[in-house]
């Protein structure tokens, strides 16, 4: 906001919770306490009918990923109506534009056409930390936005929430790209996830075709175990 003076604010930390303020499991989201609360933001998009994919580490958990993260990242559909009705999610969420880890600082107006220029903003909301991406990493020349992560999204729930999520390949790919410090801290997990998933589905590629009405269950669906409804033990100090 070049031409004027802004005044930031302290940013609000989530750490003081008694409670664990971020993810580490899918059944960790229901005993969330706390200013991170990503169902509420899930819950604020739903409202607004928002089209958008989740990708980052609520993405990395969904697949599997034990690491925890203290904030929802979603690449939304880059169309002007869409970006209209994220806005006014964003403005029902009281959200200011974070410019530091410990600073925001309010936007007088939250509209589409401020979104449409910001290809990554980091938002400050009731409920914690936003980030809205227009696109990820896929190759050094070349990323990927919702229209190309949609492709390959699963659509899933998340305690009895709606949701598109990225593919595995998709997100190990970009954390690889992007190789910062906490992508190669998270890395070492998600690809071992992504092979297995591959040994999964290559496995279920030799197995004989079944008659209609006796489907046997996949290799992946055989593996998978519901998460576990726990509380975590108390706050993580790692993204």
């Amino acid at each position: 906001m070049r031409g004027q003076e802004v005044v930031g604010r302290p940013l609000r930390s989530c750490a003081h919770s008694s409670h664990a303020s971020r993810i580490g499991s899918p059944g960790a989201i229901d005993a969330l306490a706390g200013e991170f609360d990503p169902l509420a933001l899930i819950d604020a998009l739903a409202r607004h009918e928002i089209d958008y994919v989740i990708v980052g580490g609520i993405a990395a958990m969904h697949h599997g990923a034990t690491r925890r993260t203290d904030d929802l990242d979603i690449c939304p559909r880059w169309s002007a109506e869409n970006l209209d009705r994220l806005a006014a999610a964003l403005r029902e969420l009281g959200a200011e534009l974070a410019v530091a880890p410990s600073e925001t600082i309010p936007v007088p107006v939250i509209d589409g056409v401020l979104l449409g220029r910001m290809e990554v903003a980091t938002w400050q909301t009731r409920f914690g930390r936003f980030d809205v991406l227009r696109d990820i990493p896929k190759s050094a020349t070349a990323r990927a936005d919702y229209d190309e992560l949609s492709v390959g999204a699963s659509a899933s729930e998340i305690s009895g929430r709606a949701i598109r999520v990225a593919d595995l390949e998709d997100i190990v790919r970009s954390k690889q790209i992007a190789s910062r410090p906490k992508d190669r801290e998270a890395l070492p997990e998600l690809e071992k996830l992504r092979d297995a998933a591959r040994a999964a589905r290559a496995l279920d590629a030799t197995r004989p075709s079944q008659p209609r009405g006796r489907q046997q269950p996949s290799a992946s669906e055989r593996s998978y175990q519901p998460p576990q409804q726990r509380r975590p033990r108390g706050p993580s100090l790692g993204r």
